[in-house]
């Protein structure tokens, strides 16, 4: 029963055959990725610059002025101290990164 037909085996030989055809056909071919692929235009996007010691400096003077710049919601005189503290610093950041010191040395 293991036996093939000649017709059989014919048949075999030539799908054989055809499926190496195809296999060699497909690794010489070339694809490449169309324009319109994520990988494509992604490779084409410069990545953002890395921000400036003033662009950091200028955040957190922003960030510090937004939580202690308005001392008429302070409490009580340690709110009033650590308000002045993180002013003071957001302060001094901004002019290092700006190339200038404090006048008198900072605090």
């Amino acid at each position: 029963m293991n036996e093939l037909t000649p017709r059989v085996a014919e048949l075999h030989r030539l799908a054989e055959e055809d499926y190496a055809k195809g296999r060699s056909e497909r690794a010489a071919a070339h694809h490449p990725l169309p324009a319109y692929t994520p990988f494509a235009t992604a490779s084409a996007i410069t990545p953002p610059p890395a921000p400036t010691d003033l662009d950091i400096a200028i955040h957190v003077a922003q960030q510090m002025l937004a939580t202690y710049g308005d001392a008429s919601t302070l409490g009580d005189i340690f709110a009033f101290a650590q308000a002045h503290g993180g002013l003071t610093e957001a302060l001094r950041i901004l002019l290092r990164a700006l190339g200038a010191e404090p006048q008198d040395g900072g605090r």
